[in-house]
């Protein structure tokens, strides 16, 4: 027969080992969630690195992109290129 002190111990063990797989699994899920809170973010900035990039190409293709030179500014775009424009003022 079993003396009480012995099982109690044994139970110890048991409930010590289930407590830690708990925490273990907590960890794991925590772990799990940065991951996918990561990867989330990743792709958000990889979307807004892609949207940027369809802007300045359009930006381009439209002639709206402008660099100053030589006291008037010049069109860059596929169709405007090497063309001089001057404001009025």
């Amino acid at each position: 027969m079993w003396k009480k002190g012995e099982r109690s111990e044994e139970e110890e063990e048991e409930e010590e080992e289930v407590e830690e797989e708990e925490e273990e699994e907590m960890e794991e899920e925590e772990m799990e969630e940065e991951e996918e809170e990561e990867e989330e973010e990743e792709e958000e900035e990889e979307e807004e690195e892609e949207e940027e990039e369809e802007e300045e190409e359009e930006e381009k293709e439209e002639g709206w992109e402008w660099s100053k030179e030589k006291g008037g500014q010049k069109l860059r775009g596929s169709r405007l290129r090497g063309k001089q424009i001057t404001l009025n003022t």
